[in-house]
């Protein structure tokens, strides 16, 4: 295995897979790692009719795009003037990039709706909407003028910052039709709706979308409505059902919903697919037993980007979902009939349909790296080598699995032998836990794991309760944190140091973010064993927590039970940082200062708490990164999060 720490450079994450209408186009985004600028550029590449691999474009693309059966309508940021983007046409047949039209907002999605008009999800507040009308000199006479105000920031309504997208007062997510032929820009939600997804009917008369409206405090469910082009309305579609909606598709003249109460399991609560009349009056679950969660939530250090997890298809909704510890394509019917179409190792991460049946998918199947595959006869055929040459370098093998109880319940865990591994010699291990705690760890390549193993140490990991793939009784550990998922991770390290008697039990290390995190900052306060902790983008404090996270007022009272003024106690309790006094195992802390979801006060309480009580420690902020960082971050930034990661264990092995 030929592992090395800046391997992900090497990687090409394939994404935004989608199909042009007469179906003879597949185009995609590849993603390359510019080292020498520490950053990442897409490319656009195409699948013609008879899936012939070409590259449209040479990293300088956005994967905000649509296709038509001519070419690509795509937007990218202008770089002259903030909050601007600059939208051009690139053809199919080649040539240089055409621009069509500038907008004086961000743009988040295209729709084409027909030659003359685009269905776009723009970024909107009064900031945007003070600029937009001003021509470039004026722009940057008033620009220069309202620097001092970057000297400070107002708040009046919460979330006012998003992980990965900043701060975000008063910004909304707005739906509005622009017209090429008229360059007018017509918008349909008004300054304080936010559309979280849409879709446009058939025959073009209407178009349905979720949203939230708010001006103090964003709600967690969304509503739904239909905007009519002959009205010029938007109608709320009340069904007097307290349900949260999302991503609705039309099928003929009928929508498919995914809509869950959040009153048994809450916000994580699987979502279950209704079917809308075509008079948008009744609304009805097609089938009470289905409780699946949608998209791949199976997770990667080797993915850049995103693309459809759900198309309909001939009546049908198509759509991924994560079972055990794979992500699978179903398909379930109007009368909610439902099928499992693949089954697969590893993760089917988006895709698209044709109205001929053709499904093509982005994947990494079979422990190989992202690449395009056709749909056919029940199997996914790879039809892109795009990634071939770095999977024949790091030559990765099958990860062992290990089958074991807990309280009776079955579980599957994985392990990955260190390099050049030999019977009989004696190696460090390091325990990995998965985010979330809703996602899962499954049979796709890592390269963090792997680069870990290249390095000597055995890496195991597994999906306790709490995590995705096997519906919401397992997923619901809402006001147990650090019992019953601690239990399970308990049970599987003696388990994996029973089987592998290599392992030198007294040189095992524990890691893991975000709520991997957490749960390395509860083991180290109720556990002495490992022999050092690498605590990553964690929780520490919930009760902090609320009143600092972009999502901390409404998902610290939902996972806990809990909330700081009724409750306190009961957070304190399944806080970590209540018992930083027991900890003795020397731990690293990585965060980052634009991290909105863990906050980089919860690091550094947990920090502060163990230099306090003299527990060798040490943390590493990285700036102007994310939640994201070792997924997203810059190239540099995850090179060296590595390398201070596997520096603390090696130095305490």
């Amino acid at each position: 295995m030929k592992i090395n720490i800046d391997d992900f450079k090497l990687n090409k994450p394939v994404s935004a897979l989608k199909i042009s209408p007469d179906g003879r186009h597949k185009v995609f985004t590849v993603t390359d790692v510019d080292m020498g600028k520490n950053e990442y550029k897409n490319s656009f590449y195409m699948l013609d009719e008879n899936d012939s691999l070409k590259r449209l474009s040479i990293n300088d693309v956005s994967s905000t795009y649509a296709v038509d059966n001519g070419g690509i309508i795509f937007s990218m940021a202008d770089e002259k003037r903030k909050y601007a983007s600059i939208v051009y046409r690139l053809s199919f047949t080649g040539g240089e990039r055409e621009e069509l039209f500038r907008l004086m907002y961000p743009i988040n999605s295209i729709r084409i709706m027909d030659e003359d008009r685009l269905v776009l999800s723009i970024g909107n507040s009064e900031k945007i909407r003070h600029f937009k009308d001003m021509d470039q000199e004026t722009y940057e006479k008033k620009s220069a003028e309202m620097k001092e105000e970057d000297d400070y920031t107002i708040y009046d309504e919460i979330p006012f910052y998003l992980n990965g997208a900043g701060y975000i007062n008063k910004i909304r997510s707005s739906l509005a039709i622009y017209n090429m032929k008229s360059g007018t820009l017509k918008m349909i939600t008004d300054d304080f709706t936010n559309v979280s997804s849409y879709d446009i009917a058939p025959d073009k008369s209407e178009i349905i979308y979720t949203s939230e409206s708010y001006t103090d405090k964003a709600p967690i469910k969304s509503q739904i409505y239909v905007y009519s082009f002959e009205s010029d309305k938007s109608v709320k579609l009340d069904y007097d059902m307290d349900l949260s909606y999302y991503g609705p598709s039309y099928a003929g003249d009928d929508v498919f919903v995914f809509a869950t109460d959040q009153e048994d399991h809450g916000i994580n609560q699987n979502q279950r697919v209704y079917l809308i009349d075509k008079s948008k009056e009744n609304i009805k679950c097609i089938n009470e037993d289905f409780d699946m969660s949608i998209g791949s939530s199976v997770g990667s250090d080797l993915r850049y980007g995103g693309g459809y997890s759900f198309r309909v298809l001939n009546d049908k909704l198509y759509f991924i979902s994560t079972l055990q510890n794979s992500a699978d394509l179903f398909a379930i019917d109007k009368k909610g009939k439902l099928e499992r179409l693949s089954k697969v190792v590893g993760s089917v991460d988006e895709f698209d349909v044709y109205d001929n049946g053709d499904i093509y998918a982005i994947g990494m199947l079979d422990y190989n790296l992202q690449e395009v595959y056709k749909f056919d006869g029940g199997k996914f055929n790879k039809v892109t080598a795009i990634n071939e040459a770095l999977q024949k370098t790091w030559k990765a093998k099958p990860y062992d699995k290990i089958n074991f109880k807990n309280d009776d319940i079955d579980f599957e865990g994985f392990v990955i032998k260190p390099d050049g591994y030999k019977k009989g010699k004696k190696y460090p291990a390091i325990l990995e836990i998965h985010g979330g705690p809703k996602t899962v760890t499954g049979e796709v390549l890592y390269h963090e794991y792997l680069y870990f193993a290249k390095q000597g140490y055995f890496v195991f990991f597994t999906n306790p309760r709490g995590s995705d793939g096997r519906g919401n009784e397992f997923m619901n550990i809402r006001g147990k944190f650090g019992t019953i998922d601690y239990d399970d991770l308990m049970k599987f390290t003696d388990v994996v140091l029973e089987k592998y008697e290599d392992i030198d039990r007294d040189n095992v290390h524990v890691t893991g973010g975000s709520y991997g995190g957490f749960m390395t900052n509860w083991i180290i306060g109720h556990t002495n064993r490992f022999k050092s902790a690498a605590s990553q983008r964690s929780i520490s404090n919930w009760l902090s927590f609320f009143g600092v996270s972009d999502i901390g007022y409404y998902f610290a009272d939902d996972q806990n039970l809990a909330d700081p003024f009724n409750s306190p106690e009961a957070l304190w309790e399944r806080s970590p940082l209540k018992y930083a006094s027991d900890v003795r195992t020397p731990t690293l802390f990585i965060h980052s200062d634009e991290d909105y979801r863990c906050p980089l006060e919860q690091g550094i309480q947990m920090f502060t708490a163990l230099k306090y009580f003299g527990v060798d420690s040490k943390i590493v902020i990285f700036h102007g990164e994310n939640h994201e960082l070792s997924r997203s971050g810059k190239p540099k930034h995850r090179q060296r999060r590595l390398d201070e990661i596997i520096t603390w264990f090696k130095k305490r092995s």
